[in-house]
């Protein structure tokens, strides 16, 4: 076969030049490819992780192809290959027909890169892209439930017309008409607002007086709203939290299971089919796996997703990591997806599953209003919340407050009830025993999801 990049064309555009892949690539395909956020709205064939051994396989194939056959080519911005588009040609019954496909690296996006490179691709007067001009890329229908991504998701295909950036959006239904300026973050209709601002949409600068040391950004109680505690702290903060948490779970062989099993009555409430389940911050041991132990209960999993930031580490390092072979210890027969990112992160999911479990998860976080509208969005209509939390007002009324490292959000009750007044209780135990006798306050709380009116 021909090289492709003898072959095929090169298109220049304002803000991108698309053209052939060439071995020369490498470094930045692996650089701009490594990405979850990327291939989770791919199809599987997209590897993650990107390895070395994934650019050579992509290249070498690449290269070896006709442009008859499917056109393959890179998008090079800063003389750097920083993304990907293609089209794959329809054959027999589908001639008429053909697939547009494309990615591009994160640190691109929302610079309208993508739509030059699509637009780039539509208008060309190639031969073999009439059937785009034909089809004037509108809408033709959807598949409804017609692919399965690799977190296990099953999702509708979109025929359609418009050209977007591959960027996974917020999507916080019921936060449509609220951007809180940038200064604050949308959750269930209301703007919880960073230190400095407040208003409907964080809209006023408070004013309030900055010591030194809150202009470093190296004292916790900077970050202190006098509604909410601290909901909200800097990246750099949140990774010296992430950091000692590696640290010291390396030593320990259980997460509480006694305390919180207590705390839940054993989940004598807790309905026994949760279908598809995710656990947020599953840590190196998981709650999920003392619940299917339960030897009274008998539940049902259909797939599970374990998510916490530092999974990949627990499973390198942690010796008693309840996934270390990619399934629940004795569970090997629930279909499990591990994925090690940011909770943050999840903003991706929205209808995605019909029981969410989160532990004690929310102080380890760097933004707790963001996770909350995570779990809201992502869990369907009726589905179940198991949600255990501390709330943490007593340490703002005393003058003993300092940092702590490893914990770096504490809300106040308010938050916890602004999120839990949204779900119909099925179990609510303040103040259990397994908290407060470490002298916190908190709730073990089941619920399933109220439906609200989007504001």
């Amino acid at each position: 076969m021909t090289n492709a990049s003898e072959d095929c064309i090169r298109l220049v555009g304002d803000k991108v030049i698309l053209r052939p892949w060439k071995s020369e690539d490498k470094r930045s395909l692996i650089e701009n490819g490594n990405n979850y956020k990327i291939a989770i709205n791919l199809r599987n064939q997209f590897p993650y992780p990107y390895t070395e051994q994934s650019a050579d396989e992509w290249l070498n194939f690449v290269t070896s192809l006709t442009c008859t056959e499917r056109l393959y080519l890179a998008i090079e911005v800063d003389e750097k290959a920083v993304g990907g588009i293609a089209i794959s040609f329809g054959n027999d019954v589908h001639d008429c027909t053909a697939e547009l496909g494309y990615w591009l690296g994160e640190s691109y996006w929302n610079r309208g890169i993508m739509t030059e490179a699509v637009v780039l691709l539509r208008n060309t007067n190639l031969a073999s892209t009439k059937v785009l001009e034909k089809a004037q890329f509108q809408f033709e229908g959807r598949l409804r439930k017609s692919v399965i991504n690799r977190d296990g998701i099953v999702l509708d295909q979109l025929f359609d017309w418009t050209i977007l950036d591959l960027t996974p959006t917020r999507r916080d239904l019921t936060c449509q008409h609220h951007d809180c300026s940038q200064h604050g973050t949308c959750l269930i209709g209301k703007c919880f607002c960073q230190v400095d601002y407040d208003g409907i949409d964080c809209e006023r600068i408070s004013y309030q007086p900055k010591r030194k040391s809150c202009i470093d950004n190296n004292d916790d109680t900077c970050f202190i709203h006098p509604i909410y505690g601290i909901g909200q702290v800097p990246a750099k903060r949140w990774k010296a939290a992430l950091k000692t948490e590696r640290s010291v779970w390396s030593t320990q062989s259980n997460d509480r299971w006694n305390d919180h099993l207590a705390g839940f009555d054993h989940y004598k409430t807790l309905p026994n089919d949760l279908g598809e389940m995710i656990e947020m911050g599953c840590g190196p041991f998981t709650q999920t796996l003392s619940i299917l132990r339960l030897p009274k209960k008998k539940v049902n999993i259909t797939k599970l997703t374990l998510w916490d930031p530092n999974a990949n580490d627990y499973i390198k390092r942690v010796k008693y990591c309840s996934y270390k072979n990619g399934s629940l210890i004795g569970f090997s027969s629930i279909p499990t997806t591990i994925v090690s990112a940011p909770s943050e992160d999840m903003n991706i999911y929205l209808n995605a599953f019909d029981t969410i479990l989160m532990i004690n998860v929310l102080e380890h976080v760097q933004n707790a209003f963001q996770i909350l509208q995570n779990l809201y969005n992502s869990l369907r209509p009726n589905g179940i919340l198991i949600f255990g939390e501390r709330w943490w007002d007593y340490m703002f009324n005393t003058e003993k407050y300092g940092g702590d490292v490893l914990h770096p959000i504490h809300i106040k009750y308010y938050v916890w009830k602004w999120f839990t007044d949204h779900f119909e209780p099925i179990y609510d135990a303040r103040n259990h025993q397994s908290y407060s006798k470490y002298g916190h306050n908190g709730s073990y709380f089941i619920g399933r999801k109220r439906k609200v009116k989007f504001v």
